[in-house]
């Protein structure tokens, strides 16, 4: 199982929309996926779900039969058991069969955000700040409830988290492999990784220092010591085309962050083994004309089509005509608009390809 979190500080990077559309991709490869909506806004589950009904997606939230990150956690935190799911069921989402080469129906399986585990930042951040081994169980319980219950039942598992520094991502983050962290080619992305390695850096040691070594000795707590995850790349999102090239205003800021990435960010995250080495990045991404160093794919601009994939409740790469119908496109309309769905699914295939390769 390989378990990759998709994290920026910075918001409205796309987070959200790589995950699925990521996760979509790997699953029509066959693979195994597991969603997972770490953000309390709760983004990811509204997204799969389909918004075009808020009643329903309303009775569907309330729903005990599907678990969520809370109630898989909350007896942890000491929160009342029986407001929660009493099953082990995860919420699957089959997907048509005439979107795979074999015409077989795949599935997408997500584990519920919920709103209520914002309610953990205080315990965590008590957690840190006090080393106290009677809080170790704190910190890893999402490796523990999570990662590690599902491990065998996945492939992948892929978390889409919040946009902050907050002390849930740095448990989050941590217990994962690797990250992939979407951007935007604009000033306020480009500052955001500015110091992102040396933060990262920092996470790794007060999560290795305090709670790596609180549970060295208990079988029954006990983590991978090494644990820590690794960058894989970025991918740049919801650049704007003008004829048939990205903008120059947007190309600029791309290759601004692409240096800023490799002079600031990677030089500390290499010290602490937290990035896949640049050989590895072309041995994973190898396509060249593609891929710049760490930067894995550029996603243009969804446009209307974004609108769309939100309210069918698909990623824009799994549009098909029928959805272009519901949302009262005719004509013309369709035949272009399908055409830039097949650019996006050739786009995030490749990047499902890469992703393939990591860890083998």
């Amino acid at each position: 199982m390989k378990s990759i979190a998709f994290f920026n500080n910075k918001g409205g990077v796309g987070k959200t929309t790589c995950t699925y559309a990521v996760g979509v991709a790997l699953a029509k490869k066959g693979k195994k996926v597991l969603l997972v909506d770490a953000d309390s806004q709760c983004n990811l589950t509204g997204y799969f779900y389909g918004l075009k009904d808020g009643e329903s997606y309303e009775n569907f939230l309330i729903d005990k039969n599907h678990h969520s990150v809370y109630s898989l956690t909350s007896e942890i935190f000491g929160k009342e058991k029986k407001d929660f799911s009493n099953g082990r069921k995860i919420y699957r989402k089959e997907f048509s069969s005439q979107k795979t080469p074999e015409k077989k129906s795949f599935f997408v399986d997500l584990l519920l955000g919920d709103t209520r585990i914002a309610e953990y930042e205080y315990d965590l951040a008590l957690a840190v700040q006090t080393k106290t081994p009677a809080l170790k169980k704190l910190p890893v319980v999402f490796y523990k409830n999570i990662l590690e219950q599902y491990s065998q039942d996945y492939d992948y598992i892929l978390f889409d988290m919040s946009p902050n520094y907050g002390v849930i991502n740095l448990c989050l983050l941590m217990s994962c492999q690797y990250f992939i962290m979407p951007i935007f080619p604009d000033y306020f992305c480009y500052q955001s990784v500015s110091n992102m390695g040396e933060i990262l850096v920092k996470w790794n040691e007060n999560f290795s220092g305090s709670f790596r070594n609180i549970n060295k000795n208990d079988d029954e707590d006990k983590i991978p010591f090494d644990l820590k995850p690794k960058f894989l790349g970025t991918i740049t999102q919801n650049f704007k085309i003008y004829r048939q090239k990205a903008a120059k205003n947007f190309e600029k800021w791309q290759q601004k962050i692409n240096e800023e990435i490799k002079n600031k960010m990677i030089p500390p995250l290499n010290d602490k083994n937290m990035a896949i080495s640049e050989n590895n990045f072309h041995s994973f991404f190898s396509d060249e004309k593609r891929s710049k160093v760490y930067n894995i794919e550029n996603i243009r601009d969804y446009n209307t089509l974004g609108r769309v994939a939100e309210l069918e409740g698909i990623p824009v790469s799994e549009i098909e005509e029928e959805n272009l119908k519901n949302q009262e496109m005719f004509g013309h309309a369709i035949k272009q608009n399908m055409g830039t769905v097949r650019l996006f699914r050739d786009l995030f295939d490749y990047i499902a390809g890469g992703l393939e390769k990591v860890g083998l």
